[in-house]
């Protein structure tokens, strides 16, 4: 492209010089097309590849501090037929909804090696402090199925559910320096957990600072949040008698015949279409789909400046527009200390600069637009399809990953595999960074 506007300047510059004999305007009309025409291919070679120039340079320079993943669709999988290696995965329990996912060993084994990759800061007086690269899980599920999953997920330096509406962070249950970590920052759960491939025990802090955003009346408000403790837990109110604009856009689609999932979620609320009835069917056949329904609902109401409404697995997910997974991820890297169990580093650090993600769906998209990569699995919606054709450079499937790439490796998408080619991408980003980062 610039090879073309260089000619293309050269051509403008000749055709001025009118006293010049030996040009004639037919030379002149000659470098006018080959200007064109040069750039005009290098247009297209941009598109046809991700080895362009900037692609190259968003995956090559800045260090990556941290790693955003989804979970279901992204680390963890539901084939239809199972195309892996058995001896390769791990079947967790079902969810709620029935759904059984299977997630790779070899997935647990990469991520655990990200978590350890170095990071090189600047401190005060150009000392350099050595930090790592921090793992977050940002999901879409329930908190309940959070938590029983747990057991079988990667170790992460934080695990926010519910679409972002709730952030934990794990603590070593033998941490005998419990009085400098948890603070008023921090409300203690009961839920304690053994992640696989270690034998440390951790219990969940979450982040009180986080939800005190999230729970202001003209977002989810206070009444969906079960009390810390799990022994002799109180009934939570109805939906009907919450106090927030989130549980008041609820009672309006349940007065309409709505049949609506809050269990397990404090911040959000799920629609399934296979449990509605009948009417309700017929009622959004007429508005192109469930979806654009609940949206035009919610504009109805003039609610759209303060509820998100996302596609996730087939469900639509309705919650606060001060939540969402990009406003999380923001959360924690944009806030120097937004808890001292997540660390700080010397300076806020920003998406698209310092953070790269993992992602599948719909209610992924403003979090794989934030960041500075996004390297996805499984394409499970067709609005990530189309974002992705349009964002070659930043959004990345597994499969276009390496079919430009010298080395042939085969990718399935949907597959652990898929992920695990991902995830060493990833690791390969994260060390060649910071091995930049300490030779400068």
């Amino acid at each position: 492209l610039l090879s073309g506007m260089r000619l293309f300047d050269l051509t403008r510059n000749l055709l001025s010089k009118r006293k010049t004999e030996t040009f004639s305007l037919h030379q002149g009309l000659f470098l006018l097309w080959l200007s064109i025409s040069t750039s005009h291919f290098a247009v297209f070679a941009k598109d046809s590849t991700i080895s362009s120039s900037s692609s190259s340079t968003m995956m090559n320079t800045g260090k990556i501090h941290i790693v955003f993943s989804d979970v279901d669709g992204t680390l963890v999988h539901y084939p239809s037929k199972n195309t892996d290696d058995p001896d390769n995965i791990v079947l967790l329990p079902p969810s709620s909804t029935g759904m059984q996912g299977e997630i790779s060993h070899e997935t647990l084994r990469l991520c655990r090696i990200i978590r350890r990759s170095p990071v090189l800061s600047e401190k005060e007086e150009d000392d350099k402090v050595e930090q790592c690269t921090k793992l977050v899980l940002v999901t879409g599920m329930r908190t309940t199925t959070l938590f029983q999953r747990l057991p079988f997920l990667p170790l992460a330096d934080a695990y926010c559910s519910e679409n972002g509406g709730r952030i934990f962070y794990p603590v070593p249950d033998d941490d005998d320096d419990d009085d400098d970590k948890e603070d008023a920052t921090t409300i203690p759960t009961d839920c304690s957990f053994t992640p696989p491939q270690t034998s440390t025990k951790y219990r969940l802090v979450e982040d009180l600072k986080w939800r005190q955003i999230i729970s202001v009346p003209n977002a989810a408000g206070n009444d969906g949040y079960p009390s810390s403790s799990v022994k002799d837990q109180p009934p939570l109110p109805p939906i009907q008698q919450r106090k927030g604009t989130l549980w008041k856009f609820a009672t309006s689609l349940m007065n309409d015949g709505w049949v609506l999932d809050d269990k397990g979620y404090a911040t959000c609320f799920r629609i399934h279409s296979k449990k509605q009835p009948a009417k309700v069917k017929q009622q959004y056949a007429q508005s192109n789909g469930m979806a654009e329904d609940i949206i035009q609902r919610c504009r109805t109401q003039n609610l759209q400046d303060s509820l998100t409404i996302t596609v996730n697995l087939g469900c639509v997910d309705v919650y606060p527009k001060c939540s969402g997974k990009r406003a999380v991820c923001q959360y924690l890297a944009e806030q120097q200390q937004p808890s001292k169990l997540f660390g700080s580093s010397s300076s806020s650090l920003l998406l698209s600069r310092d953070c790269l993600c993992l992602c599948d769906d719909d209610n992924d998209l403003d979090m794989a637009l934030g960041c500075r990569l996004a390297f996805v699995p499984t394409i499970t919606s067709e609005s990530m399809r189309k974002v992705m054709e349009q964002n070659k450079d930043q959004i990345i499937s597994a499969d276009r990953l390496f079919s430009s790439s010298n080395k042939k490796e085969v990718v399935q998408l949907g597959t652990t595999g898929a992920t695990d080619a991902i995830l060493r991408k990833v690791l390969n980003l994260c060390t060649n960074t910071a091995s930049s980062s300490s030779s400068s």
